[in-house]
């Protein structure tokens, strides 16, 4: 995962190349900032003191983090709550106000997270569903990514083959292509792990029908495409390092190519990323 230091670098080269994304790019130097200041205070145990239970929950099919094993501060996560809606407040006024008038509501939902029916959880919160959406994934995000950290190096290639997160299970937000042999890296939304993912298969629906799947580029820059899959009408965003000259920061670009996602969304595709429902 990226140091905070290498996600400000690469926000400065984006603002000084895309002066249109300044906006976008300082929203989210506010929510590094904020999120490293949690992570320096966040210790996690390790789940696993032994590899049984790794390779067992592996070779089924089992992403390893369960919800007995999240365990948080709940001070710590209340205050980054609001540190976060502070700053949500000055792009989104509006929708941090409606949240805070359920302030109630909120806190209670953060002291059971992560929830067993996220449906139902944020039913208090219609009309700015995602908004809070955001704010509950980012409030965990510092602990995620501690177990991350942790986890991460007990998976092997050869043990996991799914299009989810093997830390955590969540979605994939924005993958890479690296190496000589075409090879693929997928990038969790929600914890920032990575795994590797065959290139030529949907992460969402597992499909590798070639006659299913095709890319899309940019005008301008081969560095950026995007995977769209004609069968679950999902689609992810892809950086070719091998044709990358800045420093990549995976959670840097998906914010600055959010006119890929316009592009995708309006040929009829989706993602599961919450990012995007939140500022499209």
């Amino acid at each position: 995962m990226s140091t905070l230091q290498e996600k400000l670098n690469r926000i400065d080269q984006i603002r000084a190349k895309k002066p249109g994304f300044s906006d976008v790019m300082d929203f989210f130097e506010q929510i590094f900032i904020a999120r490293d200041a949690v992570l320096q205070n966040v210790a996690v145990a390790d789940p696993y003191p032994d590899s049984h239970g790794i390779a067992m929950r592996l070779h089924e099919g089992f992403p390893l983090l369960e919800k007995r094993y999240f365990v948080y501060d709940g001070d710590v996560l209340v205050s980054y709550f609001h540190r976060l809606l502070d700053i949500v407040a000055r792009r989104n006024p509006a929708g941090a106000a409606a949240i805070r008038a359920r302030s109630d509501s909120a806190e209670e939902l953060l002291k059971n997270i992560p929830p067993q029916d996220i449906v139902k959880a944020l039913a208090p919160f219609a009309g700015e569903s995602d908004l809070m959406l955001f704010l509950l994934k980012e409030c965990m995000r510092p602990w995620l990514e501690r177990y991350a950290e942790r986890l991460s190096p007990k998976v092997g290639e050869e043990q996991w083959h799914e299009g989810c997160c093997p830390v955590c299970g969540g979605f994939a937000c924005f993958a890479e292509i690296f190496g000589q042999e075409n090879q693929r890296r997928l990038f969790c939304q929600d914890c920032g792990a990575s795994w590797q993912f065959p290139r030529l298969q949907c992460p969402f629906c597992g499909i590798d029908d070639h006659e299913k799947l095709e890319y899309f580029k940019p005008d301008g820059q081969p560095e950026y495409r995007v995977m769209l899959c004609r069968a679950c009408k999902r689609y992810i965003k892809t950086v070719d390092f091998r044709e990358f000259s800045d420093g990549l920061v995976p959670e840097v670009e998906h914010p600055a190519t959010l006119y890929l996602d316009i592009i995708a969304r309006e040929r009829g595709y989706k993602t599961e990323d919450v990012l995007t429902g939140l500022l499209l």
